[in-house]
């Protein structure tokens, strides 16, 4: 049973992992991600339901259009492997309790923000909006003593990142952080509490990391922008998977 329990969870989160590539793209374009049906970016042609499988359809189109041949980015194949491997593992640390489904929607959530913020430098307002009313909408339902904490904690986050991109502004002439990445601080603590400062901290010595890394290797230059969202989602998944909370609340 635990085995279909964890093939289930892979299956869920592909699934997912699907969707959000339709975020992804469609976001940025200021699309609806309802209708219409997908299609192939290059010739048009509406993909047939068997076209949509996760991770099969990939592997049997062998990574092409079925119309019209063009390649599929292989980003999608990752993005449903990756995001069913971190539903696995998710359900792994946390089983069938409150805080998986909680976690699982953030994860999601900032797998998208992530990818966008890595090809176009932005935060949507839908994402961040959407995203802030799930976290409310989940405190609300289950876990109202919750609300002390983490409408505060969302409060403090933004504002101190607001400071941060002000701050910058005023020394060195050019804001640090985006008004996305205020946003998204803002929206991560209604799900994480006052863990979510932590969390953007640990973001930032990622990012810092990996910034002296491609410096050092002439791979990125000084004036190089480095988007914060994928370092808040890496940071996330690491403090979800290997520091769990000690109470979780069953289903």
């Amino acid at each position: 049973m635990i085995v279909i329990a964890y093939l289930y969870m892979g299956l869920l989160g592909a699934c997912i992992g699907s969707f959000l590539s339709v975020l992804i793209h469609r976001l940025p374009r200021r699309e609806s991600v309802i209708e219409p049906r997908s299609c192939c970016p290059q010739c048009g042609t509406r993909l047939a339901w068997y076209h949509l499988v996760p991770v099969w359809s990939y592997l049997h189109l062998r990574g092409r259009c079925g119309a019209c041949r063009a390649p599929i980015p292989p980003l999608y194949l990752l993005l449903e492997i990756g995001t069913a491997l971190l539903f696995a593992g998710l359900f792994h640390v946390f089983g069938w309790t409150w805080e998986f489904g909680r976690y699982a929607v953030l994860v999601a959530l900032l797998i998208a923000a992530a990818e966008i913020d890595r090809r176009h430098g932005i935060i949507p307002d839908r994402l961040v909006v959407a995203g802030a009313g799930l976290g409310l909408a989940l405190v609300l339902v289950r876990e109202r003593a919750f609300l002390a904490e983490c409408v505060p904690a969302a409060i403090v986050s933004a504002g101190i990142l607001l400071l941060v991109r002000i701050g910058s502004h005023i020394v060195w002439g050019r804001a640090g952080l985006g008004m996305g990445d205020v946003k998204l601080a803002a929206m991560m603590s209604l799900f994480l509490g006052w863990e979510g400062l932590w969390v953007f901290y640990l973001a930032v010595i990622l990012g810092g990391a990996f910034g002296l890394l491609g410096l050092l290797t002439g791979r990125l230059e000084r004036t190089t922008r480095l988007p914060l969202a994928p370092f808040v989602a890496v940071g996330t998944a690491l403090h979800l998977l290997l520091i769990p909370p000690s109470q979780v609340l069953p289903l």
